[in-house]
C-alpha cells in the first residue's frame, strides 16, 4: 500500500526521459535527426524536467556506432529550441571519456552530465565531477550494476561519495533484478549515508520497472528516469507515460500526456517493427542472476537449452559479473555440467572407452566415528517420511542420497552412478549438498567434457567386495549398494538405511517418485538376487573387519537387514 504521507515527495520528483540514450542500445544510437527533434519537442511540450540526449565518448572508442554515442553540442543545438525550459543531460561511461571531451558551460547546452560506472570507476568519477563542475555543469554519479556490492563496498562508496561535490546520485538497476523493498532500502542508505538528492534508473527485466519506482519516490528519491513506451536494452525501461498518469494524481496534471502518447502512436510505433524491445526470457533471466544480459542473450544464441542456462547462470552468480566477460562466460561454461547436450555435440556413450586408474581418495576416514544414513529412493520414504526425519533431528548423522530427492531430505553427499539419472537430476540437487559421482561415470563425463564441481568415488567394477586403501572393488547393482560401501570408507561408526525397499513387492512402483527408468518385471527378480548378493558380500566384510553391521530401518524385502525397531 503506497505511503500517504509521501505524496509531498511524488508532487516534487523531477523526471528525466533516457529515450535516445537507453534506447541507442537497441541500434547502436542510429536514430536519425527527425526522429530525436520529434522526440525532444514531445518531451519538451510535456512539462517534463530533462532529457537525456545520448552519450558523450572519446574519439576513438567505439567506432562502429551513430552519432548519439558521441553527441557533440553542435549536434545537441541542431534539435533542441532555446524556447523550451527543459534541461538537457547526457550521459559519459568512466574510461571513455576525457575531461577534454566537455567545453565550460557557457559554451554548452548541457546542463548535466551524468557519469556512469561500476564500482571500481568510483575514483575515476571523483576526479572527472570535479573537473566538470569547476567548469559549471550539474553533475550525477549512476552507480551501475549496484547489486553487486557487498556491505563493505557500499559502505566505502558512500564515504567517498559523502566528500564529493556531486549533486545527484542515481541507483541504477542495471540488470532488473531490485525488489521495491531493496530499491526503498537502498534509496534510504544513499539518502542519508551521501546526504546527496537520490535518483533512481530502472529497468524492466522483472516488470518492476514502475513498482520499484514508486517505492524509490516514497523512499525521498528526487529524480527518476523513464523512457518513451519504455524503449531500452533488452526488457527496456519504465515507460514514460505511465509514471507521468501516476504523478499527475500528485501536482495538479502537471504533465501533458498527449504530446508523450502521440509520438508513441506515431512515431515509435514505426521504429518498434525494426527495433524490439520489451519482456522477454533472456531478460529476465538477467533480473533473477543479477548479472548483464547479454549472458543469457549469448547463451541462448549458442543453442543452449533453459535448463543449461539456467546452470550456467547459477554458477555466474558471485564472481563479479556485472558487464558483460566473454572469457569469464567461456570459464563458467566449462565448469557447468551441460545436461542437453547440442546437435553439433552427439552423445555416444558406447563409443567411450573408459579406463579406470583408482587413486586414493581424499574422504578415506573423513567423518570417523560418525553415524551415518544412507537415503535411498523407494517408496517407504513418502509413507515414513516423518519417522525418518524424526530419527534424522535425533541424532548427529552424516547423510548420503542418490538421484532424485525432492525436497524431502537435503543430505550431505548427493550421489550418482548412473549417466541417465545424472542428466535428469544434477540440477535439482540441493546446493548444500556436495556432490560424488562414481568412478565410471565421473570418467564418462570428462570425455564428454561435462565438467562439475564433484569428488569422485573410487570404485573398480569386479565381482565380490573389498576395501583396499580407501578404493572399493565390487560391481554395484544399484547406487545405494556404492553408498554404503562409501560410508564405510568415510569410517562410519553406525550406517543406518532408509527406502532401501527392494524388489519383491508385486507394485510396479520401485521409487517414492514417478520414475521413468522402471524395472521390468524379470529384470526386478534379478536385480533383487544380485542385490541380496552384494548386501551379503558387505555384511560379510564388515563382520570380518569387526565393524557395526549396516541396519535397513524402513520396511524391506531384504528382511536380514531391517532392524523394525530402529523408527520407533
Amino acid at each position: 500500500m503506497m505511503n500517504v504521507n509521501s505524496s509531498d515527495n511524488f508532487s516534487k520528483v523531477k523526471v528525466l526521459d533516457c529515450s535516445i540514450r537507453d534506447g541507442g542500445h537497441l541500434n547502436k544510437w542510429r536514430f536519425d535527426f527527425s526522429f530525436a527533434k520529434k522526440l525532444y519537442e514531445a518531451v519538451s511540450n510535456s512539462g517534463i524536467d530533462f532529457i537525456e540526449l545520448g552519450y558523450r565518448t572519446k574519439k576513438g572508442v567505439l567506432e562502429d556506432t551513430g552519432i548519439w554515442r558521441h553527441t557533440s553540442d553542435e549536434v545537441i543545438r541542431s534539435v533542441i529550441s532555446e524556447k523550451s525550459d527543459i534541461k538537457i543531460a547526457i550521459m559519459a561511461d568512466i574510461g571513455k571519456i576525457t575531461k577534454e571531451d566537455f567545453l565550460p558551460k557557457n559554451e554548452s547546452p548541457i546542463d548535466l552530465v551524468r557519469l556512469a560506472f561500476y564500482r571500481d570507476g568510483l575514483d575515476g568519477a571523483m576526479d572527472m565531477s570535479n573537473d566538470l563542475i569547476d567548469k559549471g555543469y550539474a553533475v550525477s554519479f549512476n552507480l551501475m550494476g549496484i547489486v553487486q556490492y557487498n556491505e563493505e563496498q557500499l559502505e566505502e562508496t558512500i564515504r567517498k561519495i559523502r566528500g564529493s561535490n556531486v549533486d545527484i546520485v542515481f541507483i541504477a538497476d542495471s540488470f532488473g533484478s531490485l525488489y521495491p523493498t531493496e530499491v526503498t532500502n537502498l534509496v534510504k542508505l544513499l539518502k542519508g549515508g551521501t546526504g546527496k538528492a537520490i535518483g533512481f534508473h530502472p529497468h524492466n527485466s522483472l516488470q518492476l520497472a514502475f513498482a520499484n519506482t514508486i517505492s524509490a519516490i516514497e523512499a525521498g528519491a528526487e529524480y527518476v528516469d523513464g523512457s518513451m513506451n519504455g524503449i531500452g536494452r533488452g526488457a527496456g525501461n519504465l515507460p514514460l507515460e505511465t509514471i507521468l498518469l501516476f504523478l499527475n494524481r500528485f501536482n495538479n496534471q502537471r504533465y501533458d500526456l498527449i504530446p508523450v502518447l502521440e509520438f508513441v502512436d506515431k512515431e515509435l510505433k514505426i521504429v518498434k517493427y525494426d527495433i524490439k524491445w520489451g519482456y522477454d526470457i533472456p531478460y529476465l533471466l538477467s533480473g533473477m542472476n543479477d548479472c548483464h544480459p547479454s549472458y543469457p542473450l549469448t547463451l541462448m544464441e549458442k543453442g543452449y537449452s533453459i535448463r543449461d542456462v539456467f546452470s550456467i547462470l547459477s554458477n555466474l552468480k558471485g564472481k563479479d559479473a556485472v558487464g558483460f566477460d566473454k572469457e569469464l562466460l567461456e570459464k563458467t561454461i566449462k565448469d557447468t555440467v551441460i545436461l542437453d547436450r547440442r546437435a553439433d555435440v552427439p552423445l555416444d556413450l558406447s563409443k567411450i572407452t573408459i579406463n579406470i586408474s583408482p587413486e586414493t581418495p581424499s574422504y578415506v576416514g573423513r567423518h570417523r566415528g560418525k553415524d551415518f544414513l544412507i537415503i535411498a529412493n523407494g517408496p517407504s520414504l513418502n509413507e515414513y517420511e516423518k519417522e525418518i526425519k524424526s530419527f534424522i533431528k535425533k541424532r548427529d548423522l552424516v547423510l548420503i542420497g542418490s538421484n532424485y530427492l525432492g525436497k524431502k531430505f537435503i543430505p550431505d553427499y548427493h550421489v550418482f552412478n548412473n549417466f541417465d539419472r545424472f542428466k535428469t537430476y544434477i540440477s535439482l540437487v540441493d546446493k548444500k549438498s556436495k556432490i560424488l559421482i562414481g568412478s565410471y561415470l565421473a570418467e564418462h563425463l570428462k570425455k564428454l567434457k561435462l565438467l562439475l564441481n564433484y569428488e569422485t568415488i573410487q570404485y573398480v567394477s569386479q565381482s565380490g567386495f573389498d576395501i583396499k586403501n580407501g578404493v572399493i572393488y565390487t560391481e554395484p547393482s544399484t547406487v545405494g549398494i556404492l553408498m554404503i560401501s562409501l560410508a564405510i570408507v568415510m569410517g562410519a561408526k553406525n550406517i543406518f538405511i532408509c527406502g532401501m525397499d527392494g524388489y519383491k513387492s508385486p507394485e510396479p512402483k520401485t521409487h517414492f517418485y514417478d520414475e521413468k527408468m522402471v524395472a521390468r518385471l524379470d529384470t526386478r527378480f534379478s536385480l533383487q538376487k544380485k542385490m541380496e548378493d552384494d548386501l551379503k558380500n558387505i555384511h560379510d566384510y564388515m563382520m570380518k573387519n569387526k565393524l557395526a553391521p549396516f541396519k535397513i530401518i524402513t520396511p524391506t524385502s531384504f528382511s536380514d537387514y531391517y532392524d523394525k525397531g530402529c523408527l520407533g
